[in-house]
């Protein structure tokens, strides 16, 4: 696999994904779903606005790569979703780079951020001023650098990177608090390992660093806005019975197993403007990378075994892991969290394929024949809901047409409202 080769796409896929996202990022002038509470709550603070209570629903340091991104290119919705878009191109570059660690395979790395670019969901977060993004893109870089320190050669390499890795998970984990499913997962990596990397030499560091670095992290997101140390365990605690009673109370967009028998469209509408105007924007679970992604965790504990690659099946672990958080703290599968499962569904897709043609055909154009082919079908299904995607949202005047979506939707999701359905 030649260095300047795999570099080449990094930087391509990078650009094409910032390509993607970045054309009129701020031409709609409209808040919707999450939008009206992350930004508002960066405006906070920088003292554009008021404090509101919206603003703990998610502990702080999202918030503040917003703000950041307001302070440097001014107070406007490009640089409010910039962050957004710079974190979906880093997210495609993570999802290459993680598939060239398991795989030494170019190929198979543009096979896994090809599926990724044809997502919607991934699409119009990209385009959106929300955490879900950035945090998917912080959970992906830790998950990358992990399996870079179980790749690593020597005991003092490994625990440098694990070092490294439970530092961005803690990053994530004070974006939003999915990303701590990530301390479990790197213990059960380290469990596997234990043949290469002794359990008295690698859990003294992990336990070290998953437990310093998360509250050493959330403590200085909390005191760059202004909290003392004594005053953010009660915020915490704040946070989490805001956020306990939101999941309780919220009757829900879509039940987590409604997204894999392919119910998962979820269409919003703003409210009318001043103009007669108003804008829609669907996010749909592609089903090439659900149906293909949870098929494709199955079978990898097979080639895990086969391969004696006990990578493979900790790649399959967290998708589990993940529906575990679904069913244990909401009753309902909100886009972040169908997000943040994505890229693990295109990393196992992407490895079934390429230990297929490794077992089977042994040519080395299979993997490029069957990759294409099955990026090409799950970008058919990308165009074919573009119309409602692209653009960030679509301008629609007049009567509204639900033709093409799923007739399962609850037809109150139609209304004219606020920015949720």
């Amino acid at each position: 696999m030649p260095k300047a080769t795999a570099n080449f796409l990094t930087i391509f896929l990078f650009a094409l994904s910032l390509g993607l996202s970045l054309p009129n990022l701020g031409k709609i002038q409209l808040l919707v779903m999450d939008e009206a509470q992350t930004v508002p709550g960066a405006q906070s603070y920088l003292g554009l606005v008021p404090p509101s209570s919206l603003n703990s629903r998610n502990p702080p340091f999202g918030k503040e790569v917003l703000a950041l991104s307001i302070k440097i290119f001014g107070d406007n919705f490009f640089a409010y979703r910039l962050p957004s878009a710079l974190a979906a191109a880093f997210t495609v570059v993570l999802i290459f780079r993680g598939m060239l660690l398991l795989t030494q395979s170019n190929a198979a790395g543009l096979v896994a951020a090809g599926l990724w670019l044809t997502s919607t969901l991934a699409y119009l977060h990209g385009r959106l001023a929300t955490l879900d993004m950035m945090m998917t893109c912080w959970m992906l870089a830790a998950a990358v650098v992990f399996l870079k320190s179980m790749k690593h050669t020597s005991a003092l390499g490994r625990a440098r990177w694990l070092w490294v890795a439970c530092a961005l998970a803690a990053l994530g984990a004070a974006v939003k608090v999915l990303v701590l499913l990530l301390f479990p997962w790197f213990l059960f990596g380290l469990l596997e390992n234990r043949a290469a990397w002794p359990l008295k030499k690698s859990l003294p560091h992990f336990f070290a660093a998953a437990l310093l670095l998360p509250a050493e992290f959330m403590a200085l997101s909390y005191q760059a806005i202004g909290y003392s140390l004594s005053q953010i365990p009660a915020e915490i605690l704040r946070m989490v019975k805001l956020q306990s009673t939101l999941n309780r109370d919220f009757s829900g967009l879509s039940p987590w197993y409604d997204w894999f028998l392919m119910k998962g469209n979820l269409l919003f509408y703003s409210s009318v403007l001043p103009t007669g105007a108003r804008y829609s924007m669907l996010c749909a679970n592609n089903p090439v990378l659900w149906i293909g992604g949870a098929l494709s965790v199955l079978l990898l504990p097979l080639f895990a075994w086969k391969y004696r690659d006990f990578l493979l099946s900790l790649i399959a672990l967290m998708v589990p892991m993940q529906i575990a958080f679904w069913l244990a703290f909401k009753k309902q599968t909100i886009l972040s969290y169908g997000l943040a499962l994505e890229p693990w569904f295109c990393w196992a897709i992407a490895l079934v394929l390429f230990y297929l043609c490794k077992s089977i055909f042994r040519s080395r154009w299979a993997l490029q024949v069957w990759g294409l082919s099955l990026v090409a079908v799950s970008g058919v299904f990308f165009f074919k809901k573009l119309p409602l995607v692209r653009g960030q949202w679509v301008e629609l005047r007049g009567p509204v047409s639900t033709k093409g979506l799923d007739e399962t939707l609850p037809s109150q999701e139609f209304k004219d409202n606020d920015s949720h359905p």
